[in-house]
């Protein structure tokens, strides 16, 4: 696309940024027929991994940003501030697979670049021994007696099961900023970390009595099913008992919520000594435990919103400026320093696929798109 302006129209556009001027320009480039092959060669260019893109109907779905567009247009007069899109359907997918401001947009930064921090992963095992994990290596984990018990390939720690056991024995792992680890439990539940978490889990399971595991970050859980041993996440002062499912819960210690989104099956949230009702999930709804209170909400939402960071897709829908420079911190294993108080908690909207936008990009996204101003210095970002 030739036109600059216009592509960062509707890049604002697609990711809730878009100004007055902005659906102006948008408006009357979309009803143009020649802009047709330009709009599908624009899609096909940016948005090369939405499956099926060749067989969408270009005119519907033209024809569904027109309608968008105009609806804006209606909202942005009368409020001074665009809240949250709604977007087409054709759009929702688009947005999931977004590649910011990739080829041109990126050629030339201003600033100094961002060097990100490569800290090693910590495993302590249940005997105090204290083991360094690269992702680049392969290791075998051993108990205190020097049985292997189980192995590190990559980004990947898989433990195997022994039913001979009969003693609780707990490793930890922390996680540090800029890395993520999957662990496969010996009961063969998988659990995939997030940068910035710890997690506490048996070696092995005991027969008779609850799998329960202990987490303080973000982590995304596949249970295995034993209905004879229920799976229990305790996170902080929050339970989540399971029997095999899939969900999402994110515990950082900084934040005033515990939540728990859930993909698939069934869990149950409580909180011991605070609580005294159980609240069940179903699959698409978000629990939210507030610490301040201990009280617990339910709402429908959108999984893929909170579960797409496993996939290296990050989505900020009205987040606040300050959640989504800490979430860019834990990822990248940088310093980030807001020095501009007006933005902290303003809330922004955008899609950062962090397997191809690094993090010099993506603060040349929130400069071109949201106007934000930064400069780097002794690898430190600073917000101005």
């Amino acid at each position: 696309m030739e036109d600059k302006e216009t592509e960062l129209s509707l890049l604002r556009y697609l990711n809730g940024a878009a100004k007055k001027d902005d659906l102006a320009i948008l408006n009357e480039w979309i009803k143009d027929p020649k802009n047709n092959k330009e709009f599908r060669q624009y899609l096909k260019t940016h948005f090369a991994i939405y499956l099926g893109m060749n067989d969408q109907d270009v005119s519907k779905m033209k024809n569904n940003l027109i309608e968008q567009i105009r609806a804006d247009k209606n909202r942005e007069r009368k409020h001074k501030r665009m809240v949250f899109l709604k977007y087409a359907a054709v759009f929702i997918l688009l947005l999931a697979c977004v590649h910011f401001y990739r080829d041109q947009i990126f050629i030339e930064y201003q600033n100094e670049n961002v060097v990100v921090g490569d800290d090693k992963i910590i495993l302590e095992n249940a005997d105090g021994n204290i083991e360094v994990l690269d992702n680049d290596k392969q290791i075998s984990i051993k108990d205190k007696n020097g049985f292997v018990i189980g192995k590190q390939v990559g980004d990947e720690l898989v433990y195997t099961k022994n039913d001979s056991k009969n003693e609780i024995a707990y490793n930890t792992l922390k996680i540090p900023y800029g890395k993520q680890l999957k662990v496969v439990l010996s009961d063969g539940s998988e659990v995939m970390l997030n940068s910035g978490s710890t997690f506490k889990y048996p070696v092995n399971f005991i027969k008779g009595k609850n799998r329960k595991v202990f987490l303080e970050g973000e982590a995304f859980f596949e249970v295995a099913k034993d209905s004879l041993h229920p799976f229990i996440v305790s996170a902080n002062d929050l339970d989540i008992k399971v029997l095999g499912t899939e969900f999402n819960v994110l515990n950082y210690s900084e934040d005033i919520n515990t939540e728990v989104v859930l993909v698939g099956g069934s869990v149950v949230l409580n909180s011991p000594g605070y609580v005294k009702n159980e609240v069940k999930l179903s699959p698409g709804q978000k629990g939210t435990f507030l610490k301040e209170d201990k009280n617990i909400g339910v709402e429908e939402v959108n999984v893929s919103l909170y579960t797409g960071w496993v996939d290296g897709i990050v989505v900020f829908r009205e987040t606040t400026f300050e959640n989504i420079t800490k979430k860019l911190e834990r990822h990248f294993n940088i310093k980030i320093n807001n020095t501009n108080s007006k933005i902290a908690k303003e809330k922004f909207n955008a899609t950062i696929d962090l397997k191809k936008e690094n993090i010099n990009q993506i603060l040349e996204y929130f400069k071109k798109i949201y106007e934000i101003e930064y400069e780097v210095k002794n690898n430190e970002v600073i917000i101005k």
